[in-house]
């Protein structure tokens, strides 16, 4: 295989895991990439452990940026690559030695514009503590993709977990297709999950899709991340995500049976929207003020109200009634006992 891997790490603030990560890109089989470090806006040392990697290695090259946050991180690389195939890898993340080449030789017999492959959350000094193997599956047309791939990306449906994790990690994209019709990252200051986006927009233009059975991408579960501590716009954030993914829906003719994927999706991130609820982020009357005012959101109400619940399992289930009836008080107990948890 002669294709040309570009990689970009957009960087802020990780050095005490950033060379694991690069080191990673060093180590892998196929050898034939390029790696876009992209600084942004970093006030530790991790902009310093670039240049050096940039110093040291040809097909190493950094960018220093002011800081507006990985999505527009990843827009800067992508105005930078020059290879085929273009992969994203989060600077406290790191993949296995093969992973590049397996989704390589996946696309070199399948001729797919997207391989996508499995993760692991990893704690620490490289705790597993969840693994996600998919099996293996290759969408062969765009009607196969839109119909069977992208609904998937969205959310599991109703009646079972059968999702595929919106994260742009773990994959190769076509250049070509990113080029062709301008696809960019928003930002995840405004609208959560910019990777579901990219997604969305990258997939509907697609004409193969493939997905293999390969785990190879360590995602390391950062407790100190903005996905685990409090976020006082989290809530607003999500909303918008679920508005902006409804109207895409819509103007692309999806029926009301993907839209149940994005509800399930919606209550999911309103579970971490109560989670973070707790009394050690904020006193105990705000907390209660905001899981209520989440309770009493139109659009909340309009979902929890319209969702099949007969086929989710005791949890969820059970989490969804609680929304739906308005049961602040009980919520709030459950989030600061520990059963309601981010």
């Amino acid at each position: 295989m002669s294709y040309k891997v570009s990689v970009i790490v957009p960087v802020y603030n990780v050095e005490k895991y950033l060379k694991e990560c690069l080191d990673s890109l060093l180590e892998q089989t196929y050898k034939n990439i390029e790696v876009i470090m992209v600084d942004d806006g970093s006030e530790d040392e991790s902009g310093k452990i670039c240049d050096i990697y940039a110093s040291k290695y040809s097909n190493f090259m950094v960018i220093h940026k002011k800081h507006e946050g990985a999505g527009f991180a990843r827009n800067t690389g992508l105005d930078h690559v020059s290879g085929e195939y273009v992969m994203f890898l989060d600077s406290d993340d790191y993949i296995d030695k093969n992973l590049i080449h397996e989704l390589l030789e996946n696309i070199d017999y399948t001729n797919a514009d997207l391989c996508k492959s499995g993760f692991r959350k990893v704690l620490g000094s490289k705790k597993v503590i969840f693994e996600k193997k998919h099996i293996k599956e290759n969408f062969i047309n765009s009607a196969s993709v839109r119909e069977n791939f992208i609904p998937r990306i969205i959310g599991s449906s109703p009646e079972k977990k059968d999702s595929f994790e919106p994260s742009c990690c773990a994959s190769l994209y076509r250049t070509e297709i990113i080029r062709k019709h301008n696809i960019k990252y928003n930002s995840e200051l405004s609208l959560l999950s910019e990777d579901l986006l990219f997604n969305l927009d990258f997939s509907s233009h697609a004409n193969k899709v493939s997905v293999i059975s390969t785990v190879g991408y360590n995602y390391r579960t950062n407790l100190s991340s903005q996905s685990q501590s409090y976020r006082k716009n989290r809530f607003e954030v999500c909303r918008n995500l679920y508005l902006y993914v409804g109207n895409w829906l819509n103007k692309n003719y999806y029926s009301k049976s993907v839209r149940f994927r994005l509800d399930r999706m919606f209550f999911l991130h309103l579970k971490v929207c109560i989670a973070q609820e707790n009394i050690k982020f904020n006193s105990p009357l705000t907390c209660y003020k905001n899981i209520k005012n989440i309770c009493n959101d139109k659009l909340v109400e309009k979902v929890s109200n319209e969702y099949p619940l007969e086929h989710l399992d005791l949890k969820p289930r059970g989490f969804i009634f609680l929304l739906k009836k308005k049961m602040t008080l009980l919520l709030f107990i459950l989030v600061n006992f520990g059963v309601i948890k981010m």
